[in-house]
């Protein structure tokens, strides 16, 4: 018997009537099968954090911690999320994170928003409004190369805090203009519906400003000179402080001079040893620059010339001293600027019957030194300060008893070097100035303990003028002028006592109080003059 044969791929002999199956029928005969269980199946449930979402209307309080990784769709009906919790875009994500809650008509924020992850590019969209309540925050990165941004479909208002994230004193930089968009919003929204918690990083401060445009508005950073900028400002004014006190230390030495009259002929050698602290009150703009000074040093000298006939006498001498201050300043960043001051200079003084004229030129050199804790900063820079002081007066009296009437001024002028301070660099203009006083001195003498004593009082009333004070902030391709000009009346008041024990030796004690013009304080002197 012979059997029909059999390939693969071909039907046998005497079957012809089965079907040929081929991969495609196969393929359509199981989408067919599978089409009753998939009309069955059901669509994962759409979220937010753990509430599922619906298409009706959706009221939605978090009070937890919601990580947004990817756009969330919230349906139809009237959507609502009250947020007292944080919600996060991209919390561990390593690539910008864009997220949009789709169908949402309200965020109401009295949490946390927060986009700060490390890196900047992540956007929250939401379709329609933004309200945020007093307790609002908004985290965003911000860098060189950009920012995290908040973008509202429609209206944005109520108050959120922005917390800046990504900048420190070594990368915070001037924007101007420049700055990047934090938030965009539809027209109609609040001009200060946002502002900035952590404004003041390192010299710069940060700010808030609205661009509004046809389609709508966009929140801006802006930064400018910070507190701490301001603050130097000052700097160059204790520089020139710190000039004059030891100018009137040597008025002080001076003044004990003409007391002691023809005792005190002959070159002689003196030194002072004085201490003193000073408080100021200012404000440039709305920036307050309160500080408090304290100042110890010592001023030596000797009178190489001093001598006279009749009514006539004449004082040369040359002066020289050292002083370490340390000025505190009571802004947020607790900023500090420690002086180290030499100073040398020449003086005279003429005298002609009642009649009295002083002159001191002097040059100080001073070492600086500015730091603050929050902001681990630590900046040395140098100093010179130039000026002249002239006194002129008129003296009566008989008896022991004395009477002065004197007119003061001084004249300095201050440079100090640029620093570099973090990513910025402080230009400082040369801080130009004088001070005049007008005022009254007596003198009383009288004998005791074989010498002279004489008890001496003093008032004056003075004001500063201040010509130029001013330094330039460099940051980036941006810069920032600032300056304090202006002046400032006061009041000073001096008493003490001084020993003159044989024509050689006088010995002396003198205290001083100022006070008005934002400025008050006090100083102490001790001093001693021995001739030869």
């Amino acid at each position: 018997m012979l059997f029909p044969v059999h390939r693969a791929g071909q039907a046998a002999a005497g079957c012809s009537w089965l079907p040929r199956v081929t991969p495609a029928a196969l393929s359509a005969i199981a989408l067919v099968l599978a089409a009753p269980l998939a009309a069955h199946a059901e669509d994962p449930p759409r979220k937010f954090g753990d509430t599922v979402l619906s298409d009706s209307d959706d009221n939605i309080t978090n009070d937890k911690t919601v990580d947004l990784v990817e756009s969330v769709d919230f349906g139809a009906g009237s959507d609502l999320v009250t947020n007292f919790g944080t919600i996060t875009v991209g919390a561990n994500a390593t690539a910008p994170t864009q997220v949009t809650l789709i169908g949402l008509d309200l965020l109401k924020n009295g949490g946390l928003v927060d986009l700060r992850n490390g890196h900047v590019g992540d956007v929250l969209t939401l379709p329609d409004d933004y309200n945020g309540s007093s307790k609002a925050r908004l985290g965003l990165d911000v860098s060189a190369s950009g920012a995290d941004r908040l973008v509202v479909g429609d209206i944005a208002n109520g108050k959120t805090a922005i917390v800046l994230g990504g900048l420190s004193a070594k990368t915070a930089t001037l924007t101007g203009d420049k700055g990047p968009v934090l938030v965009q919003a539809g027209a109609g929204s609040a001009k200060d519906a946002f502002s900035v918690e952590n404004a003041e990083i390192g010299f710069i401060r940060y700010s808030i400003v609205q661009d509004t445009g046809a389609s709508g508005v966009t929140y801006r950073l802006k930064g400018v000179a910070g507190q701490r900028t301001y603050e130097m400002l000052k700097v160059s004014e204790s520089v020139r402080d710190l000039w004059r006190q030891s100018a009137d230390v040597w008025s002080s030495h001076v003044a004990g001079l003409r007391d002691a009259g023809h005792d005190a002929s002959g070159a002689g050698v003196w030194g002072q040893a004085y201490g003193g602290r000073l408080e100021r009150d200012d404000k440039v703009g709305t920036v307050a620059l309160d500080y408090q000074q304290t100042t110890y040093g010592g001023q030596m000298g000797v009178d190489l010339i001093n001598a006279g006939m009749d009514d006539r006498r004449i004082l040369l001498g040359l002066t020289g001293g050292y002083a370490d201050a340390r000025q505190r300043f009571s802004g947020l960043a607790g900023q500090e600027a420690k002086l180290q001051v030499a100073n040398f200079g020449g003086y005279v003084a003429l005298t002609h019957g009642g009649f009295f004229v002083n002159a001191l030129a002097k040059v100080d050199r001073q070492s600086i030194k500015v730091s603050n804790g929050p902001d681990a900063l630590k900046t040395d820079f140098d100093g010179t300060a130039y000026g002249a002081q002239l006194e002129a007066g008129l003296r009566s009296g008989g008896d022991g008893a004395a009477y002065e009437q004197l007119l003061s001024v001084n004249y300095v002028s201050a440079r100090l070097d640029d620093a570099d301070v973090f990513s910025q660099k402080l230009d400082f203009d040369n801080a130009t100035g004088f001070i005049a006083k007008l005022g009254v001195r007596g003198s009383v003498q009288g004998e005791a303990l074989g010498g002279v004593f004489t008890t001496y009082g003093a008032a004056f009333v003075g004001h500063d003028f201040t010509i130029k004070n001013g330094l330039t902030l460099v940051s980036g391709d941006q810069s920032e002028h600032l300056s304090k000009d202006g002046g400032r009346t006061f009041g000073q008041l001096t008493a003490g006592v001084s020993y003159r024990v044989a024509s050689s030796v006088v010995t002396f004690v003198e205290g001083t109080g100022e006070g008005g013009g934002g400025r008050s304080g006090g100083s102490l002197r001790l001093g001693m003059r021995v001739g030869f």
